[in-house]
């Protein structure tokens, strides 16, 4: 951006999320270790015997390169190591990664927790998978226990009118009932007690 658009962004920290790591219900892997996680999805683990399940090929569903999930994967899964660029593997939306599951036991996705937490109200055929013995599920992503975890913020210009509705709604959502609609959304809110964190930056 050129120095006179950018303008200071205030930011409020207002909800928790995680990457969730699905297969299909079928597939009887229960957990798999931080380790496993990079292997498969670097290509060193290739059958699901290797991790105590059925004798049978590791088909790992990745995101395009655009999408914010993979993003996700590769910053607070991956670490820096390579994934696997199978073109084939892609699954484009957030609903790519369930539509793949649901025709193939054998395979391996990820997507945010916040929308995992959604599509299995009705999707008994996709289950998440414990990492290091730990289920991402609410309690556990709320207590930090569960190990990818990642903050979600709301911002708004600093200069904008704080009479304004997109004021208001900002400063509301870090609110007693601004977090119980965060939590209805399918987010997993600020702890009880913990006000949003605040700060700001330039963009």
């Amino acid at each position: 951006l050129k120095d006179e658009e950018k303008s200071e962004l205030k930011e409020y920290q207002i909800a928790i999320d995680g990457i969730a790591v699905i297969t299909n219900s079928a597939n009887k892997v229960k957990d798999l270790t931080l380790d496993q996680v990079k292997d498969i999805y670097t290509g060193k683990i290739t059958n699901w015997k290797e991790v105590g399940g059925n004798e049978a090929t590791i088909n790992p569903y990745i995101r395009d390169a655009n999408s914010g999930s993979q993003e996700k994967m590769e910053t607070m899964v991956m670490q820096g190591l390579t994934m696997i660029d199978w073109p084939e593997m892609i699954t484009h939306g957030m609903a790519g990664p369930f539509f793949s599951l649901r025709m193939d036991e054998n395979g391996i996705a990820f997507t945010p927790y916040f929308y995992y937490s959604i599509m299995a109200r009705d999707e008994t055929w996709a289950k998440s998978i414990g990492i290091n013995g730990v289920e991402p599920n609410k309690e556990n992503i709320s207590n930090n226990t569960y190990p990818y975890i990642s903050e979600i913020y709301a911002a708004v210009r600093s200069d904008v009118d704080k009479t304004s509705q997109a004021y208001k709604l900002f400063e509301f959502l870090t609110t007693t009932a601004g977090q119980k609609i965060v939590k209805e959304s399918g987010y997993v809110p600020m702890p009880t007690g913990a006000e949003g964190s605040k700060s700001s930056q330039v963009r």
